[in-house]
């Protein structure tokens, strides 16, 4: 699985793998334990943490932070799984939290750089790529980076590109992934 998240260009293994994966994130919001149990089997909570925590794109990342969410944190009413307990016990998801940490800062410094009335043109996308996703299914398109302000000159790590576009898919991953998360 590490090998199709790694690879430089989309696949359409790697459209199957998010798209699978979001949708077993989705079916285990329901907090079917049955789900949850079979889910558990699919992914473990150490293989999901080394993947949130690779350098990969923000859009690639998402399905595995809600699966982490809805199939180990949130779980069947007073159904606790043990593995989900001892999440917060390990060392490696401290780390995902610093690096969590660090990225929301860099995204705070990038959103001060924007002007204000162009604030709303950010909101609206966000907006909008929720509807998409609610829509069109899992793995919607990305949206159109000319569409969103510029913000910076210069990247800042994580958020914007070198052209200081904000990286594709991180208003998402933030929405639906890192917020939940904590």
């Amino acid at each position: 699985r590490m090998h199709i998240l790694t690879e430089p260009e989309d696949t359409s293994d790697l459209e199957v793998l998010l798209s699978a994966t979001d949708l077993l994130a989705a079916c285990a919001e329901s907090k079917n334990l049955f789900i949850e149990s079979v889910c558990q089997n699919i992914f473990s909570i150490e293989e999901l943490v080394e993947i949130i925590r690779n350098n990969l794109p923000p859009a690639r990342k998402r399905p595995f932070v809600r699966f982490l969410i809805w199939v180990y944190m949130s779980t069947d009413g007073n159904q606790q799984s043990s593995q989900g307990t001892a999440l917060a016990h390990g060392s490696a998801i401290w780390k995902y939290l610093h690096h969590i940490s660090s990225l929301l800062e860099n995204v705070a410094k990038a959103l001060s750089l924007v002007p204000k009335d162009e604030r709303e043109t950010i909101r609206h996308e966000l907006t909008a790529a929720s509807r998409r996703r609610n829509s069109l299914g899992a793995h919607s398109p990305q949206y159109s980076g000319s569409r969103l302000p510029r913000i910076s000159s210069v990247g800042i790590p994580d958020v914007t590109d070198e052209e200081g576009q904000l990286v594709p898919g991180l208003l998402e991953y933030l929405a639906d992934g890192v917020i939940p998360f904590l």
